[in-house]
């Protein structure tokens, strides 16, 4: 997948996580119980990796890349 749609899509999945935290502040009371356990178990953390991953993409794929040579490098020196 081309790098570009990517993070087009690893943005509208934050946007809509975050629009899922939003949308408890209109919800009613009663309905707000059993969402939080959801969206402190599931939507926040997910909400943060994605968030950490938008803001580090750049250092991630060097360490990857980085990462991928060196395992290269030692199959090499291995046969």
């Amino acid at each position: 997948m081309h790098p570009r749609i990517q993070r087009t899509l690893l943005r509208i999945f934050h946007i809509a996580l975050g629009a899922v935290i939003a949308a408890l502040v209109y919800m009613p009371p009663t309905w707000t119980e059993p969402i939080r356990l959801v969206l402190g178990v599931v939507v926040v953390p997910l909400l943060v990796a994605s968030g950490l991953v938008l803001w580090h993409q750049g250092r991630i794929t060097r360490w990857l890349a980085r990462r991928r040579t060196s395992e290269r490098r030692s199959t090499v020196h291995h046969r």
